[in-house]
């Protein structure tokens, strides 16, 4: 045991592995700003408990319920964003910026980036940032791991963050567009509003609503993106659907 005065004499990183709990006050805080390795007891007990080495992260790790995870995020809010990669940090588990490979699970905002496209092609896990959150509540309270939790209810909806509208369809068609879009995570408008509609439902190309929807920049998909974005269980690519006149 080391007490705080000694701890707070320290000018600079001794390599010492240094078991802090809790994670917070004068000493801990300046264990990290000079850069030692700092991790919490749940670690050691679960190192120990698997035969694993403590690890030699470059910030504190408190637990390791996200050990093994690699997370990358997109259409997250900035202030969200960077909670969640403390918390994924703090648990054990790596973050980065790009998704490619190594990456697990990608936590998402909202649907339709390159980033979740190409992670719901991979079929990586996209979830939402409070499973990050919850997970961090729970691992506060006893030593779990992300697979003692079911991430099913953490899932990204299918229609997060789109706006629906249609045009052209019969009245049963667009109750179960209605119907649907609400169910997963979308809302869905009968009035086609600039800079709030963010997809357009068409059964052919021509009428007001398609015209307008052109000059606004409105996503002008057939009825198939829709379905297939559910059977599939994320957001298809927009640009595979597109509803466009035929060049006269």
């Amino acid at each position: 045991t080391i007490d705080e005065t000694e701890v707070l004499c320290l000018k600079e990183n001794d390599n010492s592995l240094y078991i802090c709990d809790p994670f917070d006050g004068a000493a801990f805080l300046h264990l990290k700003k000079v850069g030692c390795r700092i991790v919490g007891p749940q670690v050691v007990i679960y190192c120990l408990k698997n035969q694993q080495c403590v690890p030699k992260a470059e910030h504190p790790v408190y637990n390791m319920a996200m050990s093994d995870i690699i997370i990358s995020c997109t259409s997250v809010e900035k202030e969200i964003r960077e909670e969640v990669h403390e918390l994924v940090q703090l648990m054990g588990g790596s973050v980065y910026r790009d998704l490619n490979v190594l990456v697990t699970h990608l936590i998402a905002g909202e649907v339709g980036s390159k980033k979740y496209l190409v992670a719901g092609s991979l079929k990586k896990p996209i979830l939402q940032p409070s499973w990050v959150t919850s997970l961090w509540e729970k691992s506060q309270k006893s030593m779990i791991r992300y697979t003692d939790f079911d991430i099913d209810q953490f899932r990204c909806p299918i229609f997060l963050g789109c706006v629906i509208c249609v045009t052209g369809l019969s009245s049963l068609e667009r109750k179960e567009v209605q119907r649907l879009s609400v169910q997963h995570g979308g809302h869905y408008t009968g009035q086609l509003k600039m800079n709030e509609c963010t997809h357009l439902i068409v059964q052919e190309p021509k009428g007001q609503k398609y015209e307008c929807a052109r000059k606004w920049n409105v996503q002008c998909i057939s009825l198939q993106w829709f379905f297939d974005s559910i059977e599939k269980g994320f957001c298809q690519d927009e640009s595979m659907y597109r509803v466009e006149q035929e060049p006269e």
